[in-house]
């Protein structure tokens, strides 16, 4: 019962919910048509699309510590929960099982468990982001480089989790990184031009 809770939580769709409460758009319609926080930034502006993550960060962090601290469930089911909330996020039901892509859902998560992982995940996200100018490779290689090095205990994080939080987020990125292949990604910067 619980674990579908975290499902739940995850499936609120804030970054749907802010930019039609407040300017009428449906994010689905519009930019990438992703419901996530960075096409909600393209489609309306920044104050909007702070608000998205704010929202879909807060689904991360507090389904992690409603079952960490408050429920004080064993691990496996701290566990469960993270993955179920980032999916609910990524494939809501209340969006006909569409959904953004978890980048701020799982930060949330991450900064529950372990706020210096989930530090290092953002900043090297924003290093990639920066130097390549694509949103998608600096979270995908991001999420890749935290992984890969949690298997060398290097910091405190359990390589299962993050092996398969990757296994969720990367299916979502994939047109994304084709895109980028192919050269027809269209850069941060441009995005950010044409945003209101």
């Amino acid at each position: 019962m619980y674990l579908f809770l975290a499902y739940i939580i995850g499936s609120i769709p804030f970054s749907f919910i802010f930019p039609y409460i407040l300017t009428g758009r449906d994010v689905r319609k519009y930019g990438s048509k992703n419901v996530g926080t960075s096409n909600a930034v393209y489609i309306t502006n920044l104050k909007v699309g702070l608000l998205c993550l704010v929202g879909d960060f807060s689904k991360g962090f507090f389904v992690y510590y409603l079952f960490s601290h408050i429920l004080k469930t064993e691990n496996i089911y701290v566990y469960l929960a993270s993955l179920l909330v980032v999916i609910g996020h990524n494939w809501s039901i209340f969006l006909k099982f569409k959904g953004g892509k978890g980048i701020a859902t799982l930060l949330g998560v991450l900064m529950a468990y372990n706020p210096i992982v989930g530090l290092m995940f953002a900043g090297i996200s924003a290093i990639i982001t920066y130097i390549t100018k694509y949103i998608a490779l600096g979270n995908v290689v991001s999420l890749f480089i935290i992984m890969f090095f949690s298997y060398f205990k290097i910091f405190n994080m359990d390589p299962l989790l993050l092996s398969l939080m990757f296994v969720i987020i990367l299916p979502k990125h994939i047109e994304n990184l084709i895109r980028i292949i192919n050269k027809t990604e269209i850069k941060v910067t441009e995005r950010l031009d044409k945003a209101e």
